[in-house]
């Protein structure tokens, strides 16, 4: 899963922002809410193994 965020990034990066169509920003948004779940999951996990500790 990452691994092909981070091929879809390159090649918008090679694309240029400025020849961005609507699907490339469908495609970045897509990018970026899977990012922003990941990180929500990564908290989650963070709270599960610190709250019993704390």
């Amino acid at each position: 899963m990452k691994k092909n965020a981070t091929n879809n990034e390159i090649m918008m990066g090679e694309a240029g922002k400025g020849s961005l169509n609507s699907k490339d920003m469908r495609t970045e948004k897509k990018i970026n809410a899977v990012k922003i779940e990941r990180r929500i999951e990564f908290r989650k996990i963070i709270l599960r193994f610190w709250l019993p500790f704390s």
